[in-house]
């Protein structure tokens, strides 16, 4: 066996150039949530980055170039949506662990999380999330697809608001990165 086996390999070193700088933000996103009572993060949001570049590359196939191209090819658009709905989850897992380790970190994600749970019930559960007059009302998100940037996401009700609300994985993504880069730079 080599010496260091796999403790001595570097999974980031094949990282492709163009998505370089984005695993910059999710690796030092995990760097910042490593806490003693979840010393595992670091793993699961590692995960949510290998993963995230292949939905990234598929929402860019997705993308119409202008008004005449034509229509997503229909394999490609399911498949992206079934791999961002399990992305999802991993990332609800993330600021649930956050939540359940009593993690101090967790105040910066709690508006995140109740995004996350708005969609993650319904998506996994197909009811909608548990808040009073809604305790097992059948519910199942909406897909949708944005043409200009390629990117799938869903529309689903929120209790709390009384209302449906459009989520994008990518926006989500984007603002999962924007919380631990804030965490990062607080005193």
């Amino acid at each position: 066996m080599e010496s260091g086996g796999h403790l001595g390999r570097n999974p980031h070193h094949h990282i492709p150039p163009d998505f370089q700088e984005r695993s910059k933000l999710w690796m030092a996103s995990a760097e910042n949530l490593i806490t003693e009572a979840a010393p595992f993060l670091y793993m699961a949001v590692e995960n949510l980055m290998f993963a995230e570049r292949f939905i990234l590359q598929m929402e860019k196939a997705l993308m119409r170039q202008d008004e005449n191209s034509p229509g997503p090819e229909p394999l490609l658009l399911k498949e992206c949506a079934a791999h961002s709905i399990l992305w999802l989850f991993g990332l609800y897992e993330v600021t649930r662990i956050l939540r359940a380790s009593h993690s101090p970190k967790f105040g910066a994600f709690s508006d995140l999380h109740r995004k996350l749970s708005v969609l993650r019930i319904p998506l996994a559960k197909h009811q909608v999330k548990n808040a009073p007059n809604y305790r097992d009302t059948s519910h199942y998100p909406t897909s949708v697809w944005s043409a200009e940037t390629g990117r799938v996401g869903w529309q689903a009700f929120n209790p709390h608001t009384n209302s449906l609300e459009v989520y994008f994985r990518t926006d989500l993504a984007d603002e999962f990165l924007v919380v631990t880069e804030r965490l990062s730079i607080a005193p």
